[in-house]
């Protein structure tokens, strides 16, 4: 007999099926509207048109409700559903849920999980949760710093939710694995068999391995636009507490943001130089009064754990040691993209010095050039 995680998986199969009308089914009970779909009945409770149930009607022939739930229960997969007694798979209690109250935008009634280590999973509710988030089309600067709050947070006990995005998402659950601590949670937009974007598939077996992927598309589910909103309130959904590392002036990241006030999750906000375009969302979230993040210790001061024995990394760069011109490129790089003429005209030194000197820092991992601008890095490593 059909069960209703079982009927509710089914029926995440079905056209024009969200989290709307799965939290409706949720309260009628999975099992019987699959029934009365099943016996071509309008199911009670759940909005629909008239032409969307005949529609549904028709797709219900040829979906076997068994072997729905055995694809997405196969392997490392495994589902949790909110409101439903006992259909967390782990322990009963749902901590792979956020916490909700009925109808709650910020919690999906279904969750598909990929997890290689049960026991690691089941812990993670046992810990303090934090959202970096930020643009994809990221400086060098915020990228390190990305990383170096993901590796921080995750050796101080704290799992760092991200999107897997590219960018800022990346460099944060790259940083969190490197540190091998707390273990991580990515929450993508996508079915767990359709990669997005395809450049992260190496990233996204990490997380596996390392933590969890959660998403509410079902197998074979391609990222629609709508559902990266959707993605970003259950990360947010997640979360003791969000940091903005870097945004343009509009951006996923403001509207997580946005989320997080709403719900009254905190949020920090990396500053960053003012001439840069990668910053201006970040800035006027500290003007609009979200408090900075400079470092690691800020974040756990937020979560309550001040006296964690813990200390933002700082760049090592070995600058005493160096020459008064890479000292003096250095300096004029600050921590933006900038041009070699302006390189230049910010150190005073000559042409070729200053192309000797920057020629010189990228070779140690110092410097960082894209499309003939130039960046700092921390830390002397790629992300």
């Amino acid at each position: 007999m059909t069960g209703d995680l079982q009927a509710m998986v089914a029926l995440a199969q079905l056209s024009g099926v969200g989290p709307r009308r799965l939290w409706a089914a949720s309260r009628s009970g999975p099992a019987q509207v699959w029934r009365d779909l099943v016996a071509r009945r309008t199911p009670a409770g759940v909005p629909a048109p008239r032409s969307l149930c005949e529609r549904w009607w028709g797709e219900v022939e040829s979906v076997s409700v068994e072997n729905v739930f055995a694809d997405h229960t196969a392997g490392d997969l495994f589902v949790s559903a909110a409101g439903l007694v006992g259909a967390p798979v782990l322990d009963g209690a749902g901590p792979e849920h956020p916490a909700h109250e009925p109808d709650d935008p910020y919690v999906p009634p279904l969750l598909f999980w990929r997890a290689w280590s049960p026991e690691r999973f089941d812990a993670l509710h046992r810990r303090p949760r934090v959202a970096i988030v930020g643009t994809r089309r990221a400086s060098r600067y915020g990228l390190d710093v990305a990383h170096e709050l993901g590796g921080a947070l995750a050796e101080a006990g704290v799992v760092v939710v991200s999107g897997l995005a590219l960018g800022i998402d990346a460099a944060a659950h790259r940083g969190a694995i490197a540190a091998n601590g707390a273990p991580p949670i990515a929450i993508v937009a996508s079915g767990h068999n359709v990669v997005y974007p395809r450049r992260n598939r190496e990233l996204w077996e990490a997380v596996a391995r390392a933590g969890a992927i959660g998403t509410t598309a079902p197998l074979g589910t391609a990222p629609e636009a709508w559902r990266f909103p959707a993605r970003n309130r259950v990360i947010v959904g997640l979360s003791d507490v969000v940091v903005v590392v870097e945004s343009h002036h509009a951006g996923g990241s403001l509207i997580t943001a946005d989320y997080a006030g709403a719900r009254g999750v905190p949020v920090l906000a990396v500053p960053g130089p003012i001439r840069s375009a990668t910053s201006l969302g970040t800035n006027r979230l500290l003007g609009d009064g979200c408090g900075p993040c400079l470092g690691v210790d800020d974040v756990l001061v937020a979560l309550g754990l001040q006296g964690a024995d813990v200390r933002a990394a700082q760049p090592e760069t070995g600058e005493a040691d160096r020459s008064s011109d890479d000292r003096a490129v250095l300096d004029a790089l600050g921590w933006e993209s900038v041009t070699l003429d302006e390189v230049v005209a910010r150190s005073g030194r000559p042409f070729a010095v200053v192309a000797s000197s920057l020629a010189s820092l990228e070779s140690e991992g110092l410097v960082a050039a894209t499309a003939g601008r130039f960046e700092r890095c921390a830390g002397g490593s790629d992300r």
